[in-house]
Protein backbone atom coordinates (compact mmCIF):
# COMPACT_ATOMS: atom_id res chain seq x y z
CA UNK A 1 0.00 0.00 0.00
CA UNK A 2 2.89 2.61 0.63
CA UNK A 3 4.38 1.42 -2.47
CA UNK A 4 0.84 2.34 -4.21
CA UNK A 5 1.17 5.80 -2.13
CA UNK A 6 4.58 6.58 -3.55
CA UNK A 7 3.96 5.72 -7.04
CA UNK A 8 1.00 7.52 -7.38
CA UNK A 9 2.79 10.58 -5.24
CA UNK A 10 5.50 10.59 -7.77
CA UNK A 11 3.38 10.27 -10.68
CA UNK A 12 1.41 13.38 -9.83
CA UNK A 13 4.83 15.09 -9.36
CA UNK A 14 6.00 14.50 -12.22
CA UNK A 15 2.73 15.68 -14.20
CA UNK A 16 3.30 18.74 -12.02
CA UNK A 17 6.52 19.10 -13.27
CA UNK A 18 5.69 18.33 -16.70
CA UNK A 19 2.79 21.35 -17.70
CA UNK A 20 4.85 23.52 -15.83
CA UNK A 21 7.68 22.83 -17.30
CA UNK A 22 8.39 20.33 -20.27
CA UNK A 23 4.94 21.25 -22.05
CA UNK A 24 5.84 24.84 -22.51
CA UNK A 25 9.20 24.01 -23.60
CA UNK A 26 7.37 21.44 -26.14
CA UNK A 27 5.23 24.17 -27.24
CA UNK A 28 7.82 26.79 -27.80
CA UNK A 29 9.98 23.91 -29.81
CA UNK A 30 6.65 23.42 -31.79
CA UNK A 31 6.05 26.73 -33.05
CA UNK A 32 9.66 27.35 -33.50
CA UNK A 33 9.69 24.57 -35.85
CA UNK A 34 6.41 25.72 -37.41
CA UNK A 35 7.54 29.82 -38.20
CA UNK A 36 10.87 28.05 -39.69
CA UNK A 37 9.23 25.36 -41.86
CA UNK A 38 7.13 28.23 -43.30
CA UNK A 39 9.69 30.37 -43.84
CA UNK A 40 11.89 28.14 -45.43
CA UNK A 41 8.60 26.92 -47.61
CA UNK A 42 8.07 30.46 -48.71
CA UNK A 43 11.80 30.69 -49.77
CA UNK A 44 11.81 27.46 -51.58
CA UNK A 45 11.53 27.94 -56.03
CA UNK A 46 9.15 25.16 -56.23
CA UNK A 47 6.24 26.57 -53.97
CA UNK A 48 6.90 30.18 -55.48
CA UNK A 49 6.21 28.44 -58.69
CA UNK A 50 3.45 26.62 -57.58
CA UNK A 51 1.53 29.86 -56.37
CA UNK A 52 2.34 31.56 -59.64
CA UNK A 53 1.13 29.02 -61.77
CA UNK A 54 -2.20 28.54 -59.37
CA UNK A 55 -2.35 32.74 -59.41
CA UNK A 56 -1.93 32.41 -63.53
CA UNK A 57 -5.00 30.46 -63.60
CA UNK A 58 -7.30 32.21 -61.01
CA UNK A 59 -6.64 35.19 -63.09
CA UNK A 60 -6.95 33.47 -66.61
CA UNK A 61 -10.56 32.10 -65.55
CA UNK A 62 -11.81 35.44 -64.22
CA UNK A 63 -10.70 37.40 -66.89
CA UNK A 64 -12.50 34.75 -69.30
CA UNK A 65 -15.68 34.60 -67.13
CA UNK A 66 -15.98 38.25 -66.96
CA UNK A 67 -15.68 39.07 -70.51
CA UNK A 68 -18.96 40.27 -72.41
CA UNK A 69 -19.76 38.74 -75.79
Amino acid sequence: MLFLLFFILCTYLFLKGFVKFILPLLLFLFLVKLFLGGLFLFFNTHFLFTLAIIAFFIWLIRTVSSQNY
